[in-house]
């Protein structure tokens, strides 16, 4: 990816550290190429500590891997009789991470692994399978090795055995966390908050995620307009979606459709008569990165929808999803 700076008034014969590091967020210790050209009267020196006025402009890198400073940077000192100006561009070279894409989820039931389970394998044993069902999601999580998977149940529990639609793809041992409940997210939550959320099932991993989008979509029996939440009237208290952390930072919250037109660059409208559609409803996605972050999600953080309305009201709304993307740190 690549980022045009600007660094403009540089004071006379001062000098103005431009560092990459841990603390400047978006950008990769040691993953930044500087390619630097001049529009004002100004040089780049290096040095780890202030430069004199007479070293010439170079880039450095700071490899103590005790300092804060652990990065890429550059000194820019003016010089001359005029604050200087300068600007570059910055390529920042990713570190491939595993890649995740979770359902905002309500488990309604948790469990553990009775036998130890092996990549590949398409069904678990659990302690309980009281109150699980066909059709469920479920997410199976290591506390020894931050594994996680996600899935669904293809057939009511055969006793303790659950079959799932997606092969494992790692080992699990006995004692981990198993969580089943629902994604759709269309339910009645006027008189008790429906809380969906991206972690899922209690005790779950420990792994930090950066979420960088958000993929929303609804399913309805009739035609929508933009004043209503899908194909019913525009809601009241509207979906919230927050950052939880033990203190909350509210998002978003979607009272109807043009609510979330607005903060969505891809936002459809689906219609029935549309013969590459042949459903009503709508889908968008908001890109985090777009706004110029991710939303970073550490141990014991979590991202919630809140259903705060009736979403069963007419019951029209047949389906409504958000799923998140991103990946692990």
């Amino acid at each position: 990816m690549t980022r045009t700076l600007i660094i403009d008034d540089i004071p006379n014969n001062e000098f103005i550290n431009i560092l990459a590091s841990e603390n400047n967020p978006g950008f990769t210790p040691g993953g930044l190429y500087f390619g630097q050209s001049l529009i004002g009267d100004c040089v780049m020196v290096e040095a780890e500590t202030q430069p004199a006025l007479s070293e010439t402009g170079r880039i450095f890198k700071n490899r103590d891997p005790d300092s804060f400073l652990v990065g890429v940077g550059i000194w820019v000192r003016a010089s001359g009789n005029t604050p200087g100006k300068m600007s570059f561009e910055t390529n920042e070279k990713r570190k491939a991470t595993p890649t995740i894409s979770i359902d905002a989820n309500q488990v309604t039931n948790t469990t553990t692994l009775a036998v130890a389970a092996s990549q590949g394998d398409t069904s678990i044993t659990v302690d309980s399978p009281v109150g699980i069902s066909d059709g469920d999601y479920l997410g199976l999580f290591s506390l020894t090795t931050n594994r996680f998977y996600t899935g669904f149940l293809t057939g009511a529990p055969s006793g303790a055995i659950l079959s799932l639609d997606n092969p494992l793809d790692s080992d699990f041992a006995v004692g981990d966390t198993v969580g089943t409940g629902i994604i759709n997210m269309a339910v009645d939550g006027s008189t008790t908050t429906q809380v969906f959320s991206l972690r899922g099932a209690d005790p779950g991993i420990q792994a930090i995620a950066d979420i960088s989008r958000m993929m929303i979509s609804c399913i309805t029996e009739t035609a929508i307009n933009l004043t209503d939440f899908g194909d019913i009237a525009a809601l009241v208290k509207g979906v919230l979606i927050r950052r939880a952390d033990g203190t909350y930072q509210n998002l978003f919250n979607f009272k109807d459709n043009i609510s979330m037109k607005k903060e969505m660059f891809d936002w459809d409208n689906l219609d029935d008569t549309n013969p590459g559609q042949g459903l009503h409803g709508f889908s968008g996605r908001l890109t985090f990165e777009k706004l110029g972050s991710v939303i970073r999600v550490g141990p014991d953080e979590d991202i919630e929808v809140l259903i705060q309305d009736d979403l069963t009201v007419d019951g029209t709304i047949q389906r409504f999803n958000i799923k998140f993307q991103g990946n692990i740190v």
